[in-house]
């Protein structure tokens, strides 16, 4: 069933703005590059105040299909521990499951805003220029 509301609307009528985002799926698991993108994003969000991260859709915002890394959980926990490894200081992000009108299930993050302003890690860069 579809859940109605704000959270309803971000999965039904996909639209990205400066506080809603929208990701493709990503390697949370075991890709430390993809965790280290995720946290910047997650910075960035904070930054302007929070927001939201919306997972499985593409850039133009057509669903993505199921996720293909049914080992890579999107919950409270995973989401926890990557804004403790990268981000300065830590902040609270809550995540929840919604299901699309059409059947989709997208994991939502919500990223709280807080009054400091976030940094990222030095480890941060060293990931990203990795290959």
């Amino acid at each position: 069933m579809a859940q109605h509301g704000t959270y309803g609307d971000l999965v039904d009528a996909p639209n990205e703005t400066l506080s809603v985002e929208y990701k493709s799926w990503l390697d949370l698991s075991e890709n430390p590059e993809a965790r280290a993108d995720l946290a910047r994003h997650i910075c960035a969000i904070a930054n302007h105040g929070g927001g939201v991260i919306v997972f499985g859709f593409n850039d133009d915002l057509t669903v993505a299909g199921p996720t293909p890394f049914p080992n890579a959980v999107v919950n409270r926990d995973t989401i926890a521990g990557i804004v403790k490894k990268y981000l300065e200081p830590t902040i609270h992000c809550d995540v929840m499951n919604v299901t699309s009108s059409s059947g989709n299930t997208h994991p939502i993050i919500i990223v709280l805003c807080t009054a400091a302003r976030q940094s990222a890690r030095n480890r941060m860069g060293r990931l990203s220029t990795e290959k």
